[in-house]
């Protein structure tokens, strides 16, 4: 006999395509009818085909997910937290192997436990990719990631208004070129820098900083302007416009 959840599943992969998008439920409270035209986590619907997918707050967390498909959309609130209670190193909460995805609003937390700091929030592969007001609560390692693995480049991603509130190792790193953080905010303190860069051709812009900002040898050609930092800004590069940064002890 089938459970609740596999039903779903079958019924939410019958239903002809009325809505150009899936919507992603796991709340207990929500109506029988929700829970047969829904499914339960993401992974779900990455798996049936779907790549523009809407996720409903709830007072479950949801699980951490892999896209694979390039222009995937993803749109969703904080009030939906993403977690990945697996402890191993390289499970991250949400994994990007495609290019050219889109993503709104998630929200992420790892509860600790870690068998190495290689547990990060956001871990972007793929290139041309744009996140928008996506929030790490916690982090085992660092909070969002940009890099190059398996083919993918990681290069020309756009991070906006993003946030890390705690992370164990960096807030925003990037070792692939032309990544652009524009308003995002790192408020912890207890990591390794809040902003860390070693690609070419990068914008740190308006940012917040609670702690350090460093570029390394790799960060060239880059520019750091409107920055309002707590720390101080390093500068290990070349070729970098640095200007406008403030050094403040409070926002």
């Amino acid at each position: 006999m089938l459970g609740i959840g596999q039903i779903a599943t079958r019924i939410a992969e019958l239903i002809p395509r009325a809505l150009p998008y899936a919507i992603v439920n796991n709340n207990p409270e929500q109506s029988l009818f929700s829970r047969l035209v829904s499914y339960r986590d993401v992974q779900h619907a990455l798996d049936a085909g779907w790549k523009w997918i809407k996720v409903t707050a709830s007072d479950v967390d949801y699980n951490a997910f892999t896209i694979t498909t390039a222009k995937t959309r993803i749109d969703s609130c904080w009030g939906a937290r993403f977690t990945n209670i697996n402890t191993a190193a390289g499970q991250h909460v949400v994994a990007v192997s495609a290019n050219h995805c889109n993503l709104t609003g998630l929200n992420t937390y790892t509860p600790g436990g870690e068998t190495s700091n290689d547990r990060r929030g956001y871990s972007i592969l793929g290139a041309g990719c744009l996140l928008v007001g996506c929030r790490v609560e916690d982090s085992d390692g660092s909070g969002f990631m940009l890099g190059a693995s398996g083919g993918l480049v990681g290069t020309d991603n756009r991070l906006i208004g993003c946030v890390v509130d705690d992370a164990d190792d960096f807030g925003f790193y990037t070792n692939t070129a032309r990544n652009s953080f524009l308003g995002c905010t790192a408020y912890f303190t207890s990591g390794t820098n809040c902003f860390y860069v070693n690609g070419a051709n990068f914008s740190w812009v308006g940012n917040h900083s609670k702690a350090n900002m460093a570029i390394d040898s790799g960060g060239t050609n880059g520019i750091a302007v409107g920055n309002l930092i707590d720390g101080s800004i390093t500068d290990g590069g070349s070729g970098n416009l640095l200007t406008s940064s403030t050094y403040n002890e409070e926002y």
